[in-house]
């Protein structure tokens, strides 16, 4: 009778329950399906993190740097405010202050070395130059005798009204 009972059973039981011996079908499908999704999760858990620094490519290096900062910060604390301090930063273009600065700073250095080059008589021509050009100008205008200009007489004037 017992040996009726299992018999009748068998073609009852649902297609996840396996013979003995034989490997567990539903346990392998749960376990690749968990994994899978632990690993999709992961990926955009990870670009979501990583989106302020995607963002902010086409800035300076110093804002960059800063918002890849805080991101690193927000994934390693868990703390969201560092992720959306470095989103809101990334979407405020701040102005490159390092650049014109570096500009100036290489001028600079570019004037100095040229003025270390040259020796002291080439830098005192440079001077005396065109103070001697204003000395001869001045001494040109001296030399010339400007005269009053001639009023005209009261002759000439009853002349006129004669006339």
């Amino acid at each position: 009778m017992a040996t009726s009972s299992l018999a009748e059973g068998i073609p009852h039981l649902p297609a996840f329950i396996t013979e003995p011996g034989q490997s567990d079908v539903l346990f392998t499908v749960t376990i690749v399906v968990v994994i899978t999704i632990i690993l999709i999760t992961g990926v955009i858990y990870f670009k979501i993190h990583a989106l302020p620094e995607h963002l902010g490519h086409g800035y300076n290096n110093a804002q960059l740097q800063l918002v890849g900062v805080l991101s690193l910060l927000s994934l390693i604390t868990h703390n969201n405010i560092f992720w959306i301090a470095a989103l809101l930063l990334v979407t405020i273009k701040l102005p490159d202050f390092s650049t014109p600065l570096n500009t100036i700073a290489r001028s600079l250095e570019q004037i100095t070395n040229q003025k270390e080059e040259q020796p002291v008589s080439a830098k005192m021509a440079d001077f005396t130059t065109p103070l001697n050009s204003i000395a001869k100008s001045l001494e040109q205008m001296s030399s010339l005798k400007a005269t009053p200009p001639v009023k005209p007489t009261a002759k000439k004037a009853t002349k006129k009204k004669a006339e």
